[in-house]
């Protein structure tokens, strides 16, 4: 009890979440948090579309960031809602989402990207907050955790 309270003040020092207390919360499978790792891919790959098919507005791909940063800080809030979310684990999730998102060169084309910007309507998806654009916390499993 000592180490698990030193822990949750230091990580509260260094700025991380603390955990939430045991059975507070309905308790995180693994394969709800493989599924929510599975998302997090898919969530930063749909953003790199988003980036590229949105590359010639900088204010546009600017906004485009911040959603990034604020749907991940909501989906790490639900899954710390959940017993079970460990530091490491929020880790992992943070970096499925970072590890997938690449951000075009000024200028650059990609033969492989550009006719997925049309297929996709990433234009209209991305305003609309659908398909590519839906935020991490619309998609399960994180749509169905508490907000």
């Amino acid at each position: 009890m000592i180490r698990k309270t030193l822990l949750a003040a230091g990580l509260a020092l260094a700025g991380v979440s603390a955990l939430p207390a045991p059975g507070s919360a309905e308790a995180l499978s693994r394969a709800q948090f493989d599924a929510a790792l599975a998302t997090a891919k898919a969530y930063g790959a749909d953003r790199t579309l988003v980036l590229y098919c949105l590359r010639k507005d900088p204010e546009v791909t600017l906004m485009v960031w911040a959603s990034i940063y604020t749907d991940l800080d909501s989906a790490l809030d639900r899954l710390l809602s959940t017993d079970g979310f460990t530091p490491r684990m929020q880790a992992e999730v943070i970096q499925a989402v970072l590890a997938n998102v690449h951000a075009p060169q000024p200028g650059a084309t990609d033969a492989a990207l550009e006719p997925q910007c049309a297929d996709k309507d990433v234009a209209r998806n991305a305003t609309d907050a659908r398909g590519v654009g839906r935020s991490l916390t619309e998609r399960p499993p994180f749509d169905r955790l508490a907000p």
